[in-house]
């Protein structure tokens, strides 16, 4: 990840392993605080019961800057 400011730039290998944890689309993240916002809110909204999914949130909490 490329930081300036609050601009980011994730790397290819970045977008796609995000986008394959959350299912979602991820090219709209330009900033910090959206990808903040972003991670958070899967975070919010991805049960953490399991070992596997306590990995993913593991995974996903990576990303916060």
């Amino acid at each position: 990840m490329l930081i300036s400011g609050d601009r980011i730039r994730l790397s290819s290998r970045e977008l796609n392993q995000l986008s394959q944890l959350t299912q979602c689309s991820v090219s709209h993240l330009r900033t910090k605080t959206q990808l903040n916002s972003f991670v958070r809110e899967q975070l919010a909204n991805q049960p953490d019961s399991t070992p596997e999914e306590k990995l993913i949130h593991k995974m996903l909490e990576s990303f916060l800057t």
